[in-house]
């Protein structure tokens, strides 16, 4: 007989990189440390070829159904499964019998994703759902929607308007919704009339044992100076040629040898690199595939500041990770860094597309070691008190705890 309540914690592809799987490595992490809750996770899949999905263009798939195959993610046991029809993307967050099988004897679904859609994929009535979401999917692909009509552009568009009538559902639908910004708590309340008692507000957390200032001298660092940016950089709400453009202006005004280096899944398109080699400044500018954690914690702390250029963000998880490094931060006003960064006390925030503020924020951390250091202290203070995994904890610790009539859970 179990002692323990069942978490299901159920999110997009793990496979992927990104802040939603660092948000679900921080919950399950949560979970294993708690003796009340043990979990289960699940992974959805999100692409039209993923090897579990029914597919329409692939009549072999048509009689095997939708399958469900065990995968080892960091470490863990995880359980990931795709949809019917998975070339139409709202098929993707619908409820599928095989879902409903792995949730028979779960307590609670914690969902995890970018956006609210995935927790529609949980059937009604069932188990009580905990909606986290960083953004709207409407909001997420405000840049992507800008691009030349053609066929897929189209598509593109009729796709995203339906899976944000399924975000406004699964909002509604969900016992208690998670947000990470004002902007997304706007949208819960007023936007579909969600009751404040049931909208939460937690920003996720980071080991901020892990992420921690670099115990080495700066004078014995074999780096030259460097800004760097994190994140999918192939994806174009993040913005990256603004960031060049403002390094190109912080290169021209201090003279130095100061570097731009990249780290993510996914570098800067071909538009990106032509643009470099055209400003000369190729030898300056370096891209870091995948980095591991180690190598990504090394990056933050060498680093003289961590800068974010986004369009929009729902949060800004790699903000976090710099600042726990006590590493000072310049990022866009987009959304999720307004409620992260204050300004000139942990970091400075600028307008969106604005290359000329971007650039004097930048310079400013260039050339001046003191203001650079006082904003490094204050942004480890800042990760430490608001942004711990113990401080983003208790949100989740105590919404489980209402709805399973838990209490003192460790």
């Amino acid at each position: 007989m179990r002692t323990k309540k069942r978490i299901a914690v159920l999110a997009p592809d793990l496979s992927e990189h990104g802040g939603v799987q660092s948000i679900v490595e921080m919950v399950v992490h949560l979970i294993e440390q708690s003796d009340r809750y043990e979990c289960r996770i699940i992974s959805l899949g999100t692409s039209a070829s993923d090897p579990t999905s029914v597919r329409l263009c692939k009549p072999a798939t048509w009689f095997r159904g939708v399958r469900t195959e065990s995968r080892e993610w960091r470490g863990r046991k995880i359980m990931h499964l795709g949809c019917w029809l998975s070339e139409f993307e709202f098929m993707r967050y619908r409820p599928r019998r095989a879902l409903s099988i792995l949730l028979e004897d779960c307590d609670l679904v914690q969902v995890i994703g970018g956006f609210p859609a995935w927790g529609a994929s949980v059937a009604s009535n069932t188990v009580p759902v905990v909606n986290w979401a960083a953004t709207r999917c409407l909001w997420e692909r405000s840049t992507l929607l800008q691009s030349p009509h053609s066929a897929k552009a189209l598509w593109r568009r009729f796709m995203t308007l339906l899976v944000d009538r399924i975000d406004v559902r699964a909002v509604s639908h969900a016992d208690k919704f998670m947000v990470m910004n004002p902007l997304m708590r706007e949208f819960a309340i007023r936007g579909i009339g969600k009751p404040e008692s049931d909208v939460i507000d937690a920003p996720p957390g980071v080991n901020t044992d892990f992420f921690a200032p670099s115990t080495i001298s700066s004078s014995e660092r074999l780096e030259s100076d460097y800004i760097l940016s994190v994140g999918r950089l192939g994806d174009s709400r993040k913005n990256p040629e603004l960031l060049l453009d403002a390094f190109i202006l912080v290169r021209d005004a201090v003279g130095t040898d100061i570097r731009l280096v990249l780290a993510g899944a996914t570098a800067p398109d071909a538009a990106f690199w032509e643009k470099v080699e055209r400003a000369g400044v190729r030898d300056w500018v370096s891209f870091r595939a995948s980095p591991s954690q180690d190598e990504l914690r090394a990056l933050y702390q060498g680093a003289i500041c961590l800068a974010l250029s986004s369009n929009e963000e729902g949060f800004g998880m790699v903000l976090v990770e710099a600042m726990a490094c006590a590493t000072p931060v310049v990022a866009t006003r987009c959304g999720g860094p307004e409620g992260i960064v204050t300004d000139g006390c942990d970091g400075f925030l600028v307008a969106v597309g604005d290359a000329r503020a971007l650039a004097t924020r930048l310079e400013l951390l260039v050339r001046d070691r003191e203001i650079r250091g006082a904003l490094g202290l204050g942004a480890r203070q800042t990760a430490l008190q608001r942004f711990s995994e113990m401080e983003s904890g208790k949100k989740f610790l105590r919404v489980w705890g209402e709805l399973l009539g838990v209490t003192d859970g460790k």
